[in-house]
């Protein structure tokens, strides 16, 4: 089993005060337990509880994709083939340098459970930030040619893949909750599996919250 997290932990994970974290607790809007009278928080739990909760505004959201981190009609067939792309994409940019240490990292996140958030779309990352391994929040942008088994909750293969990277945890936590805002519109999503080439997919992640240089 995972590390629990503590009340303080989880504030600064969230970037809140801890008397915010725990009045969130008292009131059963924070996944937190009560052990041996001591409040406890499953990382797991935090993560998900965040991607569906946050408000965080738009102006506020890292600029993450570039044209030359978004790959269309990607021939991976599993999803070691799209970590691979993914890592190989980041390194190729200059990007990254440990290439198998964020392999790594986002193979043992994928163990944990499947990053596939429904609608044909995954977002692999590091369970944490992977601090030390990147200078700037970043991201990958993949749209598979065909659909992968992802393991999603609603059975759908994936062929939409947004993985973010980032160098510490509040950014990390930032960077899946405005990816989230994006896929959760259907709209959006059909426009990205038709746009015919990578300025169009940069157009249609406008407003600007998730666009790179």
């Amino acid at each position: 089993m995972e590390r629990l997290l503590t009340l303080r932990e989880a504030a600064e994970l969230l970037q809140v005060n801890e008397r915010t974290a725990l009045r969130l607790a008292h009131a059963g809007k924070l996944p937190a337990a009560r052990i041996g009278g001591q409040w406890r928080i499953h990382p797991v739990e935090l993560e998900r509880w965040f991607l569906n909760c946050s408000t965080a505004s738009d102006s506020d959201t890292p600029r993450l994709f570039a044209t030359e981190r978004i790959l269309l009609d990607h021939p991976a067939t599993s999803i070691e083939d799209a970590f691979a792309a993914i890592v190989d994409v980041l390194a190729d940019t200059g990007r990254l340098i440990y290439t198998d240490v964020y392999n790594l990292a986002l193979r043992e996140r994928e163990a944990m459970k499947s990053t596939a958030v429904g609608g044909g779309v995954a977002i692999p990352h590091a369970r944490d930030a992977a601090e030390g391994l990147f200078r700037e929040p970043v991201g990958v942008l993949l749209r598979l040619k065909d659909g992968v088994d992802w393991g999603a909750g609603d059975g759908r293969p994936v062929d939409l893949v947004f993985a973010v990277a980032a160098p510490n945890n509040a950014t990390h936590l930032s960077n899946l909750a405005a990816v989230m805002r994006v896929v959760r519109d259907e709209v959006r999503r059909h426009a990205l599996r038709a746009a015919p080439g990578r300025a169009a997919v940069l157009d249609i992640l406008a407003p600007r919250e998730i666009l790179g240089s």
